[in-house]
């Protein structure tokens, strides 16, 4: 699987890969084991069924972890905040 984030000049490249790579290593370790293996499984799956079902399953271990919903709710209050300027 190969994902792009954005495109950069090349003088640009290193700082962001830092950045991003910053962001990364402050997450919960649990949580992105998870789903970097749940990316991975997606490469087996032979239909969407089984592609929801498998998402499905990651999304609430995702939820049942306090650090993801502590995150979440940073997201919200960082889009609500939005909408009042």
């Amino acid at each position: 699987m190969r994902l792009a984030w954005k495109c950069l000049p090349s003088d640009q490249v290193h700082e962001a890969a830092m950045a991003l790579a910053a962001r990364a290593a402050a997450r919960d370790r649990e949580l992105v084991l998870r789903t970097k293996a749940t990316m991975h499984a997606g490469d087996s799956m032979k239909n969407a069924a089984e592609a929801v079902a498998v998402e499905r399953e990651a999304q609430k271990w995702a939820l049942s972890r306090p650090e993801f919903r502590e995150h979440i709710a940073g997201i919200r209050r960082r889009v609500g905040q939005r909408g009042t300027r």
